[in-house]
């Protein structure tokens, strides 16, 4: 998992200051608890805000997440551009569609 401080999602860091992103997250059953570890890092930082992008294809993540307390930012859809460099040393990339959620932690309410 990769946190990203300081978020790079332009429809997000227009209406989030300060938001640190969850990049490059799979977590198998037994793993789910990074994600609590990492919001209670993130926390001892000073931060009040914690994103991810979900594909917008991914429906059982983005209800993991949402049950997890993570809210809808509201801007829709947005691609991000993904890659990277296959065996063979030719670059492969794509974009992907996504939605961003962004979870308040500790007393921060979100406006």
């Amino acid at each position: 998992m990769t946190i990203r401080y300081g978020i790079n999602i332009d429809v997000v860091s227009s209406r989030f200051d300060s938001c640190p992103n969850i990049e490059d997250l799979y977590l198998t059953p037994e793993r789910r608890s990074q994600v609590s570890h990492t919001e209670t890092l993130t926390m001892e930082r000073g931060i009040e805000l914690l994103g991810l992008a979900v594909g917008i294809g991914n429906l059982r993540a983005a209800a993991l997440h949402k049950r997890l307390g993570y809210l809808d930012t509201g801007p829709g859809e947005f691609g991000i551009n993904l890659g990277y460099t296959d065996a063979e040393g030719g670059l492969q990339s794509w974009e992907e569609r996504c939605g961003c959620l962004i979870r308040p932690l500790g007393d921060y309410e979100p406006h």
